[in-house]
């Protein structure tokens, strides 16, 4: 069938009217600011930029100020750190300077109690005229004064106290105490009353508190320690120490987490994710996004003494899954609006946008398709048309094709002086033509320059041939060019490496074919496999160097989480070794050296990393669990392997070893913890014996 162009017009109209309708939904859609001119709102936080919260509610913030010309400027109090009335007037006469220098702001937001309090002490020197909006208000009863006053209004935030505890207790029962770290902080305080008070009418002795006004962070983690795993505990604020020392919220979590075995609940979002089970928690994302939609209520005139205060906290059960494997909880013990975090999702919902792009894409590209073949057909009447022309050419293309020859031939001169092969692959003749200096690399005589795809892959190595296979095709089908390294198996056997660039070539004829060029670099692949083999392996003894083994344990400790393994590490160090470098001189020492790494690696198994991390000093990493008895065989059969005699030059010495002993993870959570118990171990036996 042929379409007219007449009817190709009226194609291409009918796609143009769709998308100008596809064009003015989109300009219909789209809403109108609150104003046409940008609006100028302060936010004031009690907090400073990397506090924990403070990233959350700014989303919540620009989650509704985006679209609404709102010009957000932020002022930092950072009250969590510096708490002292000269700070406060500090930041009071910085931020009076900048109001009488910047244009006027048409609405205040301010951030927990601290921010609040500031701003109602201060309200009219510097913020008469600007209504005042709150959220992260702890102070229920300021909050519930401040509900019908001129010009001051908000959300407050209620921790759920009851709801958590309740879920703790219907988790692990009445007889399991509850444990709570706190803190001098003022929310910490408020906290703890709140949950002294709950206790208190639930009739519930059973608990005990960990403040952090009565003990530094070390005595903490020395307390956490002896918690059971089968006891919950409630982390309200571990911020500052009885010694005045302070932690920023994240490190003083993974310190916790480091030292405690038990669940750890919440009652803020923050944390859940980095170790924390959950709990009825805090959204400060929510908290901000309610305080900014009641701002843009005040900039559309509405009275701020009109809008009553938000006194329903909008918190939510949130937990994360992975800890609810970790301590064997199942859905079924949670309510029923929990929100489960980190949870494996099913492959179409991972990608469900994916998907629906797709096929929204594959049918704008079948309609690209039809409007191409339109199009196609007349190319091709075109075409037509111009090889009536292309006839006259003849002789002169007969020309420049001798030229070219030529030329071809002083280019394979260049090359051959340059080592530089290069090859051609033909898809249509299933073929690949190669220069002479492309058969020298690989053993060929020159003869045997046009091969077959098949005798051409069979010089790559098996691993290499799938992705040549596949960066060809993809070459050929979006006509880019494309590089990389391959291994290459020559005539003669040997492997060589080598790296090659190739692009795709279009003919005058129609033809597509694929020029590259390859350089032989299997002198500089095995020098780098030297210079890793160097950086990884202890120069004297072949060994696993510290390096080496920061990287094995990193992926042992990985897969035991995993798979909840354990990983042993014995800490070796040789007894009589210095007098035998003082008696005999370093390059006996040196040979004794490498007789013991010798037996250490035939005592343990190809699994097992055999590592030297000092002088005399040798560590063993042992994936797998292994039980007391097993760990004492172990130590005893490697001592009993080093004790017979080592001839070096004529000279019979004889070593001993101590070896201390540490597990993952019940010893540390790090190489350095556990070398550093394996040590002590090793001297405690070394003072014993």
């Amino acid at each position: 069938m042929c379409v007219s162009p007449g009817r190709s017009l009226g194609v291409f109209f009918a796609v143009g009217v769709l998308w100008g309708m596809l064009a003015c939904n989109g300009v219909l859609a789209i809403t109108p600011g609150i104003h046409d001119a940008t609006r100028r709102v302060l936010f004031i936080s009690s907090y400073h930029p990397q506090f924990p919260t403070f990233s959350e509610q700014i989303r919540g913030l620009n989650s509704a100020f985006d679209g609404q010309n709102i010009e957000l400027d932020i002022e930092f109090m950072d009250s969590k750190r510096l708490n002292s009335p000269d700070h406060y007037q500090r930041f009071h006469e910085l931020l009076k300077g900048k109001l009488e220098a910047l244009p006027a702001y048409e609405l205040l937001i301010v951030g927990d109690d601290n921010a609040l309090n500031f701003a109602l002490e201060r309200q009219a020197e510097l913020f008469a005229a600007t209504p005042i909006v709150f959220f992260g208000v702890n102070d229920a009863r300021l909050a519930a004064s401040l509900s019908g006053r001129s010009g001051v209004t908000g959300v407050v935030e209620a921790i759920s106290m009851d709801d958590t505890v309740q879920l703790m207790r219907r988790l692990y029962g009445a007889k399991a105490p509850i444990t709570v770290i706190t803190d001098a902080t003022t929310t910490g305080r408020n906290d703890l009353r709140s949950f002294i008070h709950f206790m208190t009418r639930s009739q519930d002795r059973n608990f005990r508190v960990l403040s952090l006004e009565q003990l530094s962070f070390g005595e903490l983690y020395a307390e956490l320690r002896a918690i059971p795993a089968s006891d919950p505990v409630l982390l309200i604020s571990p911020f500052r120490d009885k010694n005045g020392a302070t932690l920023e919220f994240q490190k003083s979590l993974s310190l916790i987490r480091d030292h405690l075995k038990a669940p750890l609940f919440h009652l803020w979002m923050h944390g859940i994710g980095q170790g924390i089970l959950g709990g009825k928690v805090i959204s400060h994302f929510e908290q901000a996004r309610v305080a900014a939609n009641i701002g843009l209520r005040a900039l559309r005139g509405e009275k701020v003494g009109d809008i009553p205060v938000v006194t329903d906290s909008p918190n939510r059960y949130v937990f994360d899954f992975r800890e609810m494997l970790r301590f064997d909880i199942g859905e079924d013990d949670l309510p029923l609006d929990s929100l489960l975090l980190f949870r494996p999702v099913t492959l179409y919902q991972q990608h469900k946008a994916l998907f629906w792009g797709v096929v929204l894409i594959v049918g704008f590209l079948a309609l690209l398709v039809m409007l191409l073949i339109v199009s196609l057909r007349m190319r091709v009447r075109t075409q037509r048309e111009v090889m009536k022309i292309n006839i006259d050419l003849e002789s002169k293309v007969k020309e420049r094709t001798e030229q070219l020859e030529e030329k071809n031939t002083q280019l394979s001169l260049v090359q051959a002086i340059a080592q530089l092969g290069s090859f051609e692959y033909l898809p249509e003749q299933w073929s690949v033509c190669c220069n002479a200096e492309f058969c020298s690399m690989v053993g060929l005589p020159f003869e045997a320059r046009s091969l077959s795809v098949e005798a051409f892959m069979s010089f790559i190595h098996p691993s290499d041939r799938e992705e040549l296979r596949n960066a060809t095709e993809r070459a050929l089908k979006i006509n880019q060019p494309f590089h990389g390294c391959l291994r290459t198996i020559r005539k003669d056997g040997s492997l060589c490496y080598f790296n090659y660039t190739s692009r795709p070539i279009s003919h005058r004829d129609g033809r597509t074919s694929i020029l590259g060029s390859v350089i032989d670099v299997t002198q500089l692949k095995e020098a780098e496999s030297r210079f890793k083999e160097m950086a990884n392996h202890d120069d004297l003894t072949g060994l696993a160097n510290r390096r080496l083994l920061d990287e094995l344990f990193t992926k042992a400790e990985h897969m035991a989480r995993r798979c909840a393994n354990e990983i042993v590490v014995l800490y070796c160090d040789l007894d009589k070794f210095k007098p035998i470098n003082d008696q005999y001189g370093h390059d006996v020492g040196d040979a004794v050296l490498v007789a013991v790494a010798q037996r250490l690696r035939e005592s343990f198994r190809e699994s097992d990393t055999v590592a030297r991390i000092g002088g005399d000093e040798f560590v063993i990493l042992l994936n797998g669990h292994c039980s007391k008895d097993q760990l004492h065989g172990i130590i005893h059969k490697t001592k009993h392997s080093l004790r017979g005699p080592i001839h070096i030059k004529n000279v019979s010495c004889n070593v001993d070893v101590s070896i201390g002993y540490a597990a993952y993870p019940g010893d540390g959570a790090c190489l350095d913890t556990l070398l550093n118990v394996a040590d002590n171990r090793m001297y405690q036996e070394k003072q014993y014996s």
